[in-house]
């Protein structure tokens, strides 16, 4: 529960994914990535991301 209150709270988090009239007018392509499009999650990235910060390691076999 911390790691998931300091990922929520954290400044990256709160960021916004819509740019700024400013930023597109300074960056119209994104090339200096002053804005992010987000994007959808596979459950196995989700699930090794999770695997990784608990610092479990785990087999995963096929009767899940």
């Amino acid at each position: 529960k911390t790691a998931l209150k300091q990922m929520v709270s954290s400044r990256a988090f709160r960021s916004a994914s819509i740019a700024s009239q400013g930023s597109k007018e300074k960056d119209p392509d994104n090339q200096y990535l002053s804005y992010f499009t987000p994007r959808r999650l596979d459950a196995e990235a989700i699930m090794d991301s999770v695997s990784s910060m608990a610092g479990d390691n785990f087999q995963r076999g096929v009767n899940m």
